[in-house]
């Protein structure tokens, strides 16, 4: 360290994974005795613990990167008013939780932070910038706060308006891969927000009412919160938005007002949801649009006006489009689609752009695609189009009679009935014949005589011998 001390120009430090330096804790006369012009010392991946008080006295540092030591477990961080000019300040995975006055004694040693970066430590909560008893401090001038990857479970109440207290300039918070569920009193300082892979809650309006006052967002990334929905204009007060991020955001449908006010966005990220339609006329005033990702959505087509703005814009500013993994109709009726991307220059992964029907093309990229595949087979149906109209037709030409004779249809009934009753009884008539009764006198042989011959004309038919020797 004494041959480097000779260094009277050395501006640059990097001591990173060098634990044989410095044990676990670096003595303050370790940076004495020279280096007074070295502006960015990294001491990161170096297993110390402490600081001595007075370590680094007289240094003129503006970047001081500490990260990744075990300096979590201290509650004072005894780094003296001599390191005041630091502006970039990196205490990831140092181990920092939410019961300490970690922050109160950040705030008081390095009040011209520019950049505090707290992120992959145990934080619980927003940091407690006040200590009681103690004076309070004055207003940092930090523009970035990174807190990603820890355990904050909201961003509202007094710790969230303490934040901006102390931070007035305060125009980024990186907040990714915590388990926020509670937004309220955010900064309206706020210039670039990350939210993504929280647990905001999927029902509550609030949430996005609070982000919606934010005018002055020029980035917004809202992805992997699983939210359902915007609420309606959700950025229309954001003017000034530029990047845009709703990915694995389990969208269904956008308003079609989305982004009327939102003229000079530049990326639009709404990958992995669940859009089944998308209008070009969303961005027909994103003029300063140079990137559109809608990828791995349930998207089946797009209508005429995507594909007239896709090349109005390609005109003025956008040169990158992302489409594979969605569900494209590509039957008939669809060709324009393939012609699109035969000539635009936009998709630089086109082969990745396959349809899910007709299935036996599904999963083949849409460039391989031959013409036939999007001619329309109108025999097949039309064949059956002619079958139903057929009966539909005989069907009325049978109705329509039926209905207008229904009285001689009716008359036609009771005449058959009649018929059909009468040729019954004659058919009665007939087996009754010779049902008869005969009376004589046994004992009188003329009328046993007279008997005889009745009987044997009645068997042979003959009624009217029968009714003529009755009449005798």
């Amino acid at each position: 360290m004494s041959g480097l001390k000779n260094l009277p120009n050395l501006k640059t430090l990097e001591f990173r994974y060098s634990e044989m330096i410095f044990g676990n804790y670096i003595n303050r006369m370790l940076f004495q005795g020279g280096f007074r012009k070295l502006e960015h010392l990294d001491i990161g991946w170096c297993s110390f613990n402490g600081i001595e008080f007075g370590a680094f006295k007289g240094l003129n540092l503006t970047l001081l990167l500490l990260n990744s030591n075990m300096l979590g477990s201290r509650e004072f961080w005894p780094f003296g008013a001599e390191s005041s000019v630091v502006k970039h300040l990196d205490l990831s995975h140092i181990g920092i939780v939410a019961n300490q006055y970690s922050a109160y004694y950040i705030a008081k040693t390095f009040p011209h932070l520019d950049e505090l970066n707290l992120s992959n430590n145990m934080l619980q909560r927003l940091l407690n910038f006040h200590k009681e008893g103690h004076n309070p401090y004055q207003p940092m001038n930090t523009t970035q706060l990174n807190l990603r990857e820890n355990r904050v479970q909201e961003l509202a109440g007094e710790h969230m308006k303490q934040v901006c207290r102390l931070m007035p300039n305060l125009k980024e918070l990186n907040a990714y891969g915590n388990r926020i569920t509670t937004l309220s009193d955010l900064c309206i300082s706020f210039r670039k927000l990350d939210l993504s892979d929280n647990k905001l809650n999927v029902s509550e309006k609030s949430n996005l009412q609070e982000i919606q006052l934010l005018k002055n967002l020029e980035y917004l990334d809202l992805s992997g919160n699983h939210l359902r929905y915007l609420i309606s204009n959700f950025t229309q007060n954001m003017v000034n938005l530029q990047e845009l991020y709703l990915n694995d955001y389990e969208l269904s449908c956008l308003d079609q007002q989305s982004f009327i006010n939102n003229k000079k966005i530049q990326y639009i990220s709404l990958n992995s949801n669940k859009l089944e339609v998308f209008s070009g006329t969303l961005l027909k005033n994103a003029n300063s649009l140079r990137a559109f990702h809608i990828s791995y959505n349930k998207i089946q087509e797009f209508n005429a006006s995507f594909f007239e703005i896709m090349e109005d814009l390609t005109s003025k500013s956008l040169f990158e489009v992302e489409l594979c993994g969605n569900h494209f109709d590509c039957s008939c009726g669809h060709t324009e689609f393939r012609h699109w991307l035969n000539r635009t220059k936009l998709i630089h992964e086109k082969l990745e752009v396959s349809c899910s029907s007709p299935t036996e093309m599904e999963g083949v990229p849409v460039l391989n695609y031959t013409e036939n595949v999007f001619k329309c087979k109108v025999w097949e149906p039309l064949k059956w189009s002619l079958m139903g109209l057929g009966l539909i037709l005989v069907t009325v030409f049978i109705a329509v009679p039926c209905y207008k004779y229904r009285w001689y249809v009716l008359h036609i009934r009771v005449v058959l009935h009649a018929v059909r009753e009468r040729t019954l009884d004659i058919k009665h008539d007939d087996e009754c014949k010779y049902d008869a009764m005969i009376c004589c006198d046994k004992d009188s042989e003329e009328d046993m005589k007279f008997s005889k011959r009745m009987l044997q004309h009645l068997e042979g038919g003959d009624f009217q011998s029968v009714s003529s020797h009755d009449g005798g």
